[in-house]
């Protein structure tokens, strides 16, 4: 309905002048049906076009969380095969450890007596000095599992080595005294006996728990 007409119908109202005109009343009639009609259809737009404005947000909330979800999945798995990856490794490291340090261990028993008769029987044996002092490292580094073990292998070495330097003061103090190509004296010998069997126990200790660790590294 243009401008004018509803002016028209405004005037024609306030003037009273087609008050008794059955037109008029039918007009008036349509005029409201068309604004509730009207306002109605605005109503219900606002309705739909707030569902669709909330659908489109909800959905890109979605999209939001699907694709942090993925990333942090992602960042998981990656995660997950570093640790796998480096508990492997950690493995292979400790398994090669645990070899070397039970290694060291047997030689460093065989290097004390190749020491005993160098520095007191005069012998000439090859033996790695070091060989005790590398597995006690490698315990200390890489194998808590058998400190207690390797605990008294070291009380038994102590032992060994007070022997030996007793051994070596004597001899030192009779070659001071005029002595020529001293040996130990036999009850200091006699001991060495005793002394190689201290090992013993500390050794099966230590193979029996190497056993164990490398079982729990196969797992």
């Amino acid at each position: 309905m243009k401008d004018e007409q509803i002016k028209t119908i405004v005037e024609a109202i306030l003037n009273e002048t087609i008050l008794d005109d059955w037109y008029f009343y039918l007009l008036l009639f349509l005029v409201s049906l068309l604004g509730a009609l009207f306002g109605s259809f605005v109503k219900s737009f606002g309705a739909e076009k707030g569902k669709y404005i909330a659908i489109e947000s909800s959905l890109d909330t979605i999209k939001q969380q699907v694709s942090t979800t993925t990333k942090v999945t992602e960042q998981i798995k990656k995660d997950i095969e570093l640790n796998v990856w480096r508990e492997k490794d950690r493995e292979m490291l400790k398994r090669e450890k645990l070899e070397q340090y039970f290694s060291f261990i047997l030689i460093s028993k065989e290097a004390f007596h190749a020491e005993m008769e160098n520095k007191l029987l005069k012998q000439e044996n090859d033996y790695d000095e070091q060989a005790y002092n590398k597995a006690d490292m490698l315990q200390a580094l890489y194998l808590p599992e058998l400190s207690s073990e390797h605990n008294e292998y070291r009380k038994a070495v102590i032992v060994y080595r007070d022997w030996l330097a007793v051994g070596m003061m004597e001899m030192q103090g009779r070659l001071q005294n005029g002595e020529k190509n001293v040996t130990p004296s036999p009850e200091h010998m006699a001991k060495y006996s005793e002394i190689v069997q201290g090992f013993n126990p500390s050794l099966i200790a230590i193979s029996d728990k190497a056993k164990q660790v490398a079982i729990q590294i196969n797992i």
